[in-house]
C-alpha cells in the first residue's frame, strides 16, 4: 500500500490539441458507487495565461504514476477570483441519456457491448454472465436498461455484476472477483457511524393482494418472531400473480429482505488505497454498541480526497445486515 500521507497526485486537462497540468486550489474528490451511477471528480483549478477549457474536455488524473480516473468536463463555475470548480464524470454519465433499444434475446455481456458500440465507449473487461434474457424493446435511461439486465441476472443466477470504468473503458465483473486482502478498522479511520433502525423499510406482517370484480382476495405471511419483539409492521402490495405457489415465492422473498434491522457503516478519513471503488471487498474489523464485526463486507460508496500529498477515503460498506440505503 502506497503511504497515504506522501501520495503524488497528477492532473492533465485537454483542451484542443493542448494538454495542460492545471494548479489545483484545495482537495480533489473522486466519488464511486456501485450501481446505475458515474463515477465522479470534483476539483478547483487557478486561472492563468494559458489555461483554457470547455465542456467536453477530457480531465485526467495519475495517483502515484498510475492512472486512476479519467472523465469529461460537464460544469465549470467561478467561485473565487481566477478561480474555477470543475465537475467531471467518467464514461458512464452518457449512459443517462434516454434511448431506444430493440434488444434481441441475449445475455447483460451482449446488451453491454451493444451500448458501448452505440455509444462509442472504449471495451475493456466484460464479464461472461450467462443467463439470456428475452427479447424486449427497452425505453428510458441507458442505466435503467442495463439495470435491468442486472437485476435480472442477479435474480436467475445469483451473481452480482458491478459495472464500471477501468479508467478510460467500460468494465463488468462479478463482485464475488473483486475481494481484496486489506483490513478496515477503527484505528485507520477518524471516525466512524453506526446506525440500527426499524423505522423504514422493515416489516413483520407482509400481504399481497388481487382484485377480482368487487371481490378482493388478501395473501399473508406474518413473522411472529420478529412482530413479537418489533410490533405490527405491515406492507402491502397489488399483484397480479394467480398461482398460490407463486404467491407464496413472492410473500418470502419480500419478507426475507425486510425482516431484520437496517444497519449501516460509514468510515470517514480512512488511510488511503488506490485500489478500492465501489464493489471491492475488504475485511471490517469493529466493536461497537450493538455490533461486533469481523467479516467479509463490500464496499457501496467511496469518496477519495487527496489535498497536500494526503490521500484519505470515505467509505459506506455492506454486507449482511448492512445493506445498501
Amino acid at each position: 500500500m502506497s503511504d497515504a500521507t506522501n501520495t503524488k497526485v497528477e492532473v492533465f486537462l485537454k483542451h484542443g490539441g493542448k494538454t495542460y497540468i492545471p494548479v489545483v486550489i484545495g482537495e480533489i474528490t473522486v466519488e464511486w458507487t456501485r450501481f446505475a451511477s458515474p463515477g465522479k471528480m470534483v476539483l478547483t483549478v487557478l486561472e492563468d495565461d494559458t489555461l483554457e477549457f470547455e465542456e467536453g474536455d477530457v480531465v485526467r488524473i495519475k495517483v502515484n504514476d498510475s492512472n486512476f480516473f479519467f472523465g469529461y468536463l460537464f460544469i465549470y463555475e467561478r467561485v473565487k477570483d481566477r478561480q474555477y470548480k470543475l465537475t467531471c464524470y467518467d464514461g458512464l454519465r452518457y449512459l443517462k441519456s434516454k434511448d431506444v433499444f430493440k434488444m434481441k434475446k441475449q445475455t447483460y455481456t451482449a446488451a453491454l457491448k451493444t451500448v458501448c458500440k452505440r455509444y462509442g465507449l472504449k471495451q475493456g473487461t466484460i464479464a461472461g454472465t450467462k443467463y439470456v434474457r428475452k427479447a424486449k424493446v427497452f425505453t428510458g435511461t441507458v442505466f435503467d436498461m442495463l439495470e435491468n439486465y442486472r437485476k435480472k441476472t442477479k435474480q436467475s443466477t445469483g451473481n452480482q455484476f458491478l459495472l464500471f470504468m477501468d479508467y478510460d473503458k467500460v468494465t463488468l465483473k462479478n463482485q464475488s472477483s473483486m475481494k481484496t486482502s486489506w483490513v478496515i478498522e477503527a484505528s485507520v479511520a477518524q471516525d466512524f457511524s453506526y446506525s440500527s433502525s426499524i423505522d423504514q423499510d422493515v416489516y413483520t406482517v407482509v400481504k399481497l393482494y388481487r382484485k377480482r370484480g368487487k371481490k378482493t382476495k388478501v395473501y399473508t405471511k406474518t413473522l411472529s418472531k420478529q412482530k413479537k419483539k418489533y410490533g405490527r409492521l405491515t406492507y402491502a402490495e397489488n399483484t397480479k400473480l394467480k398461482k398460490k405457489a407463486k404467491i407464496n415465492k413472492r410473500l418470502k422473498k419480500i419478507a426475507d429482505a425486510h425482516d431484520s434491522p437496517r444497519k449501516k457503516l460509514s468510515f470517514t478519513g480512512v488511510f488511503g488505497i488506490p485500489e478500492i471503488r465501489a464493489g471491492s471487498g475488504m475485511i471490517v474489523k469493529l466493536k461497537a454498541v450493538g455490533m461486533d464485526l469481523n467479516k467479509n463486507m463490500t464496499v457501496s460508496r467511496v469518496t477519495h480526497h487527496f489535498q497536500d500529498g494526503i490521500h484519505t477515503m470515505d467509505l459506506t460498506v455492506i454486507g449482511g445486515d448492512f445493506k445498501d440505503a
